[in-house]
């Protein structure tokens, strides 16, 4: 997974290159605000031919 930080920040890192390793009941906290995205196991430049569905859950957790 990604984050596309939203609106950009002049000065900061391009936030799709910190990738994040999701799995079954992973949890993480988003370093910026933005879209997630996601991709299975595939390179960027390799997506145009991807086929088939895959099932994700995205919700809010209480901060402890």
């Amino acid at each position: 997974a990604a984050i596309h930080r939203e609106p950009p920040e002049p000065k900061a890192d391009e936030s799709m290159l910190n990738q994040i390793v999701v799995g079954g009941r992973t949890t993480f906290v988003a370093a910026a605000a933005g879209t997630l995205y996601f991709r299975i196991n595939d390179r960027w430049n390799s997506l145009a031919d991807n086929d088939g569905h895959y099932r994700v859950t995205v919700r809010e957790i209480a901060k402890k």
